[in-house]
């Protein structure tokens, strides 16, 4: 859990607190972030292979045990993201595996505070069901990047 928010606070540095989400999925929990590319450095865009742009959205999502030491859990994650006129883009997760943490991350264009409806199927390992999960996020551009 600790390697996972240290992850997060280097992928999203201050906006960490505000993007930072849980939700409880039985006996798993689903966390995500998510943010526009330029909030990253440079260095930790092109380690992570994401474009660094304010249109350019990521979500970063992991699953964990929801008790003991919460070890990170292997997932399948498929989701849409839709904005508020209804184009829907399919969002295409890429898993990264590091020590102690599994993480999905995605991209997508965006436009500059824009508020996009995101729908997340998700099964973790050892599953037998799907758990669906919406969640609303609006998308603003770092100006401190420009």
């Amino acid at each position: 859990m600790n390697r996972l928010l240290t992850l997060l606070a280097l992928l999203t540095g201050p906006v960490l607190a505000e993007n930072t989400h849980t939700v409880p999925m039985g006996p798993w929990e689903l966390h995500w972030s998510a943010f526009t590319g330029d909030t990253l450095s440079p260095e930790m865009a092109r380690n992570y292979g994401i474009t660094r742009s304010g249109r350019n959205a990521v979500l970063n999502v992991s699953v964990l045990e929801s008790a003991g030491q919460r070890k990170p859990v292997q997932a399948s994650i498929s989701g849409t993201a839709t904005n508020l006129v209804g184009q829907t883009t399919q969002l295409q997760f890429k898993k990264v595996e590091e020590t102690g943490a599994i993480y999905y991350l995605a991209e997508w264009t965006v436009a500059p505070e824009e508020n996009v409806r995101i729908q997340l199927k998700v099964r973790p390992e050892g599953a037998m069901q799907d758990f669906n999960v919406k969640f609303r996020q609006k998308f603003y551009p770092d100006h401190r990047n420009r």
